[in-house]
């Protein structure tokens, strides 16, 4: 592959996850770090590259990334995307992540024999990019990215605060993470018969992140009280708690007169739980309203398995098919009620614009949603 002109993607928090030759996604070493690798947030940080790339219109620019970092793309299409690998020659983790972050920004010129070092999109030049309407980068034939964790939605906000002349708009039903595909067609197809337009998608987020009191963990049911305490101790880390906790109680609610009104409705629940932590749902509703992640698992790791994708990599290294196939499943959903600030759920609602409210906004409000969500698909 020619790489006449490249962005590379760096990752603005440091890498993730927990391995003897890898990244750790914080400072911390928890064994949960391969289960909330930042997925989202390294999808919408992408976006902005993505679409820097399409408004270039340059068919010679790359996009390059770590495929230590982005695992994924053994079972996604991530347009424009490619995957560096270096071989491992250094000992400690820090080393390494330097090591090969170094690497990422070096260009090898194998005919005169030498390295220089790519140009920094910094956060100044990227917003002087989007004021100016200035894609093209001839100047710069590599660039790495050094502008921190931002997404559209920020540099849109950004922008229209601070200039007068003119308004930054993207475009919510053409966005560049809309064209992220599942690889195989037959596991692509299903998904999207699964979660076709009748489904709807609720996101449970109870793992890093949220702010959890000993009160929320005594909101679980008794048998599995002390498991979800064990969990949060060992498991979650809150630097500054940036998601509320939302008990049972409310789902529940929520569920309770969803299926009042529609007694057929398919309800898939995206989590960040172990399974044995979300087992209270198919206690109160069986398994033919509720649907997670536990219930296709076995059929998509089979499939991969068939198709000779090493499975016991992507589980074991970064929790790959069950992370993917979670944000899918649930991005695939027409009416989807979200957490609020999550990237997660973010990406679940554009990816097909579909009709959300936080569940935050309470149960009439909610429900009222949701019946105008039934009556819509029943005039399609």
């Amino acid at each position: 592959m020619e790489l006449n002109k490249t962005i590379r993607i760096l990752d603005p928090h440091g890498g993730w996850g927990n391995h003897d030759t890898g990244y750790y996604f914080s400072g911390d070493v928890d064994d949960y770090s391969k289960y909330d690798t930042g997925l989202c947030n390294r999808l919408l940080h992408w976006e902005i590259v993505e679409d820097l790339c399409t408004k270039s219109n340059d068919d010679d620019l790359k996009l390059l990334v770590q495929t230590k970092i982005w695992p994924e793309l053994e079972i996604l299409e991530i347009p424009h995307t490619f995957g560096i690998e270096y071989k491992e020659t250094y000992g400690t983790w820090r080393s390494g992540y330097v090591y090969d972050e170094l690497h990422m920004k070096s260009i090898y010129d194998l005919n005169s024999k030498t390295i220089k070092m790519a140009t920094p999109l910094t956060k100044k030049k990227l917003y002087s990019i989007y004021e100016n309407e200035n894609f093209n980068f001839n100047k710069d034939n590599h660039l790495y990215t050094d502008f921190g964790y931002e997404t559209l939605s920020s540099i849109q906000n950004y922008i229209n605060k601070s200039s007068t002349d003119s308004k930054l708009v993207f475009n919510k039903k053409n966005r560049p993470l809309q064209n992220i595909k599942i690889k195989h067609t037959f596991i692509k197809e299903h998904v999207e018969y699964k979660y076709r337009r009748g489904c709807i998608g609720i996101h449970i987020r109870r793992g890093n992140g949220v702010d959890i009191t000993e009160e929320d963990i005594l909101s679980y049911p008794k048998n599995i009280r002390d498991q979800y305490r064990s969990f949060v101790k060992n498991n979650v880390k809150v630097k500054e708690p940036t998601y509320k906790f939302y008990s049972d109680e409310i789902y529940f609610e929520i569920i309770d007169k969803i299926l009042e009104t529609n007694p057929q409705q398919e309800i898939y629940i995206s989590h960040d739980l172990p399974d044995e932590l979300m087992k209270q749902y198919y206690d109160r509703y069986g398994n033919y309203n509720v649907k997670t992640k536990r219930d296709d698992r076995y059929f998509y790791e089979t499939y991969y398995a068939n198709n000779k994708i090493d499975v016991y990599h992507l589980v074991n290294y970064g929790n790959v098919i069950d992370n993917v196939m979670d944000l899918m499943s649930l991005s695939h959903c027409h009416f989807i009620i979200t957490s609020p600030h999550s990237s997660w759920s973010e990406f679940a609602y554009s990816y097909k614009n579909a009709t959300h409210i936080d569940v935050d906004k309470g149960i009439d409000k909610i429900i009222y949603e949701y019946k105008n969500f039934l009556n819509l698909i029943t005039l399609i």
